[in-house]
């Protein structure tokens, strides 16, 4: 069976490292992983919208799908931030820019 990294389409990040997008294309369908730290999360917590879709925008392939998924993220920017976070998506339909919330975990640092 092959891994999930052997299913990765893309990897990008708009600082480094930091933060981060990929994508990954699973029998299933096609996933979206973002990636924030609790730095951009605390940002976002107090610059409200504009900051997160300013740092989603920033990452290339979230582009399409930012809409989508920056309110889902923002009920998570304005809860109590102690680490990073990375949140998983799985695109709704073969193509178009709907995202379904699947799953949300903090970083291990």
């Amino acid at each position: 069976m092959p891994s999930l990294e052997d299913n990765k389409m893309s990897i990008q990040s708009s600082d480094g490292g930091k933060n981060y997008a990929q994508m990954y294309d699973l029998a299933d369908g096609t996933y979206l992983e973002v990636g924030l730290t609790k730095e951009t999360l605390q940002s976002v917590s107090i610059g409200g919208v504009g900051v997160l879709a300013a740092v989603l925008a920033a990452i290339p392939i979230v582009g399409p799908y930012a809409s989508a998924i920056v309110g889902t993220i923002m009920g998570f920017a304005v809860g109590k931030i102690e680490r990073g976070r990375s949140f998983v998506f799985k695109r709704v339909g073969a193509t178009g820019s709907k995202m379904q919330f699947v799953d949300s975990y903090p970083w291990a640092i």
